[in-house]
């Protein structure tokens, strides 16, 4: 049986070091738009999984309380990568 190669370099398969910087970057920057408590939830939920549930344990906010702030901090993280966009110079990508 004839094994076929992949011609293609694998550097082109992955995103460039240089690419993955501007991200985080971006992601930090966006960051420090919302509150240190929204960032706080959303960090938990977003990047380490937890459940609203969870959440509410953790912090001994209400659940709903958590969902609303969850919310109201995405549409901030959206504002702000609005007025990111717009603004010259600030988006490297």
């Amino acid at each position: 049986m004839r094994r076929v190669e992949n011609t293609e370099p694998s550097v082109d398969r992955q995103p460039r070091a240089d690419e993955n910087l501007a991200r985080r970057d971006y992601v930090l920057k966006l960051l420090t738009r919302v509150s240190e408590e929204e960032r706080m939830l959303l960090m938990l939920k977003e990047v380490e999984g937890h459940s609203v549930e969870e959440l509410a344990q953790m912090t001994g906010m209400n659940e709903n309380t958590i969902k609303v702030k969850l919310f109201r901090a995405r549409q901030k993280l959206v504002k702000a990568a609005q007025r990111m966009e717009r603004a010259p110079g600030l988006v490297a990508g």
